[in-house]
């Protein structure tokens, strides 16, 4: 997930600026602090408008707990004594039993929390593939009853519902082809000799989703055409050392230069 130290220092786009922190202010950027791509019409319990509230750590305006409870500590009350570990399952029936607190989102959950990572040595994420029903649909409330409901970059369109849309469908952002914005729920392609080939073996630094968390045969390896592109293959959660929260400095991904990791861990031959 990273950290907050970055944002907390005071570089307000170096991570979510959650109203805990205490260095920690309301974003001056966005207007009535509303998330980029935020669509009242998607998601669950946020409503039409922020109406000025700040971020929080849990509750209807933050990530952790149910967002029905307007109160942060209310929207957590249990979950601690009901925690569960391991394999998270979609459709859990309490902020205990979902994937790190976050009410309904299924996941895997490293045994020491990913302190340590590796290949093999991690945390897994649900991920959906959006090949045939768009699950980031403008001015539609289909988004909750979809296939993406449980999956991490789920949790994110609650806020960015409208964000990392496909540009072939999107009226606001873009229309046809190439795409705008990087896509997410997508699977990696699977065409041989491709550039997302060589992404055989899972990289912590640019991980992907499963679409079976039930069936992972070795979570140390990448299934191209199966394996997901998700939200957190880019950024993390909290913040980082790097701006709009991403995993790794941008400014060095240059195409040509036979370079390897960011990027270039699913773009391996640009």
């Amino acid at each position: 997930g990273g950290d907050f130290y970055w944002v907390d220092g005071g570089s307000d786009e170096y991570g979510h600026n959650v109203a805990e922190l205490p260095n920690a202010t309301a974003d001056s950027i966005i207007a009535d602090n509303l998330p980029p791509g935020f669509d009242s019409t998607v998601g669950a319990g946020i409503g039409s408008s922020w109406s000025g509230n700040q971020l929080s750590c849990a509750g209807t305006y933050g990530c952790h707990g149910t967002h029905s409870a307007g109160d942060k500590w209310a929207a957590m009350k249990g979950a601690h004594h009901n925690n569960s570990s391991g394999t998270i399952l979609a459709g859990a029936s309490s902020t205990g039993e979902s994937y790190r607190f976050l009410d309904g989102i299924a996941g895997i959950e490293d045994s020491d929390w990913q302190w340590t990572e590796s290949a093999s040595d991690h945390n897994d994420y649900k991920g959906t593939d959006d090949a045939t029903d768009r699950q980031f649909d403008i001015g539609t409330t289909d988004y909750a009853a979809s296939a993406a409901a449980g999956t991490i970059s789920y949790l994110c369109a609650q806020c960015h519902g409208a964000f990392h849309a496909k540009a072939a469908d999107d009226s606001v952002y873009a229309a046809g082809d190439p795409w705008r914005r990087h896509p997410t729920d997508i699977a990696l392609p699977s065409n041989a000799g491709s550039e997302y080939s060589a992404y055989d073996n899972y990289s912590v630094e640019a991980p992907i989703g499963r679409p079976d968390l039930t069936t992972i045969p070795d979570n140390s390896l990448v299934v191209e055409g199966t394996d997901i592109v998700l939200c957190l293959s880019c950024h993390r959660a909290h913040g980082s050392d790097q701006p709009d929260l991403l995993r790794w400095d941008y400014s060095t991904q240059i195409a040509g230069d036979s370079l390897s990791g960011g990027c270039f861990t699913c773009h391996t031959t640009k």
